[in-house]
């Protein structure tokens, strides 16, 4: 059973295990409880340190707080706002992490991850535990799911598949200290963040 994020209540939590499957040459899904995933990101981020690397927060419209889904719904959408932040070393992506990993991995409403900005391979970090991930060689980030304990599956059951009309999933704001995610692009300002096609000295 995962260890879901604080902000993703789940009707079958028994149903989900620390798993990852391939689909085709180029994609991984995963499940991965709450407290590996800084770690998977940080060891994605060092595979990608000799090329400049990104960071992206995708933020939902601040009115929609809390959010049910049931089977077939899709809550990410067009009208989400894209913030990134360009140049981010492997150093930076620890103290970003420290700095804010609680709020980004435990908020049910977001999502973010890395990406390379040469080899375009991007891990995404999205709601009840899943892991997205696409890069031109998939094996490396085999290795890291496994050295954390993630098993290869051929048919990963996500908590997407356990929702039904009856008992959907819970999506909500996660707060620690008084800041949740939507604070994030004030608070990281003076990182470089841009929201998506609002780029500085533009």
């Amino acid at each position: 059973m995962l260890k879901m994020f604080k902000g993703c209540e789940v009707p079958c939590p028994e149903k989900l295990y620390n798993e990852y499957e391939a689909l085709g040459d180029n994609m991984l899904n995963a499940n991965a409880d709450a407290d590996k995933v800084e770690a998977i990101l940080l060891d994605f981020v060092e595979l990608h340190q000799d090329e400049p690397i990104y960071f992206f927060l995708e933020l939902p419209p601040e009115y929609r707080s809390e959010l049910q889904v049931s089977s077939g719904q899709n809550i990410i959408g067009e009208d989400n706002d894209t913030y990134y932040i360009d140049n981010i070393t492997p150093a930076k992506a620890r103290e970003l992490l420290a700095l804010y990993g609680e709020i980004l991995i435990n908020d049910g409403i977001s999502r973010f991850g890395f990406g390379g900005n040469f080899s375009n391979d991007h891990l995404v970090v999205d709601k009840y535990n899943v892991l997205n991930l696409f890069a031109q060689e998939i094996e490396p980030v085999q290795a890291i799911f496994e050295r954390h304990g993630l098993v290869r599956t051929d048919s990963l059951v996500t908590a997407w598949d356990t929702f039904t009309e009856e008992e959907p999933g819970v999506c909500t704001r996660y707060v620690k200290e008084d800041v949740d995610v939507f604070a994030l692009p004030a608070l990281l300002g003076s990182w470089g963040i841009y929201l998506l096609n609002i780029r500085p000295d533009e």
